[in-house]
């Protein structure tokens, strides 16, 4: 299992790209293009996203993949679609965490 999810654990990946499946075990490789820190939100949430670039096919629909690679233990991502166009699909993961 990987480390804490949090920016930290994200933010050094920026630029490296994971590898996961469709739903039919296609082989997938997404680019982690961006690593974005937002404001936090009250209470103590920690509040980031992820965007990621992948292939024109497949398109991944919007589900939980397991994402990893040579140097990263495999890590449960919620990935949303949120644009594509003729070169490929962007995908988008949303964390907003408690901290201690």
């Amino acid at each position: 299992m990987a480390g804490p999810i949090n920016y930290q654990f994200f933010e050094p990946l920026k630029g490296r790209t994971f590898n996961t499946q469709d739903d039919s075990a296609n082989p997938v490789e997404l680019l982690l293009k961006n690593v974005e820190k937002r404001e936090n939100a009250p209470g103590g949430f920690e509040f980031f996203t992820l965007t990621f670039d992948g292939p024109l096919e497949p398109r991944l629909e919007q589900a939980t993949y397991i994402l990893g690679n040579d140097d990263v233990e495999e890590v449960a991502v919620f990935l949303v679609p949120v644009a594509g166009d003729d070169l490929g699909y962007q995908y988008e993961a949303v964390y907003n965490i408690k901290v201690s």
